[in-house]
């Protein structure tokens, strides 16, 4: 028996990735949760389906420690991988592509050969000092002028490069996302 949960997916997106896993399960034996619920499933395989911007939200490492089957669907203005250990899949994909990477989660959870971080403490970790201060002052609504006023004034260098620098650290590949990115990790 399989329980399956989402994470800040349209409707759409959740039937149709509920359609596939039941394809490749069997409907019997595949049963919908919520995500608060998930940790306290005794059943043996648990999948959950998330946004890439509910990836970066949280930490889940706990969830990976457990061998939850995490599989994030990447939309418009987004990137994919920023690790070897997540499984990535585009929301323009195939059916075959969704269920090959589906099944790949899958044994991936089963073997216990999940990552030890996830892409939330995976950036965390791979942010510099001056990147996380940029971050910082973003979360208290400064101003890019300022930003970069206070940037050149202490490291003697643009802030423009390391906000850059953190938006192809993110995945990110237009310039609201990085705000979007910031209002995300200060929730």
């Amino acid at each position: 028996m399989a329980v399956v949960a989402f994470q800040d997916l349209d409707n759409f997106m959740q039937a149709g990735c509920y359609i596939l896993v039941e394809q490749l399960l069997g409907a019997e034996n595949t049963r919908r949760v919520e995500i608060s619920d998930l940790m306290n499933e005794t059943e043996e395989l648990k999948i959950l389906f998330r946004s890439k911007p509910a990836s970066l939200q949280q930490c889940t490492c706990d969830l990976l420690h457990k061998n939850v089957a995490i599989i994030t669907i990447i939309s418009r203005g987004w990137e994919g991988c920023t690790s070897n250990d997540t499984i990535y899949m585009n929301s323009g994909e195939s059916l075959e592509c969704f269920k090959m990477n589906i099944q790949m989660a899958i044994d991936t959870a089963v073997q216990g050969w999940n990552g030890d971080l996830c892409p939330h403490c995976q950036i965390m970790r791979s942010l510099t000092i001056k990147e996380k201060e940029i971050i910082n002052m973003m979360k208290n609504n400064k101003s890019m002028a300022t930003i970069t006023r206070y940037q050149k004034n202490r490291f003697g260098s643009s802030s423009y490069y390391s906000r850059d620098s953190i938006m192809k650290k993110v995945g990110i590949t237009n310039k609201i996302g990085i705000y979007r990115f910031v209002n995300l990790i200060a929730q």
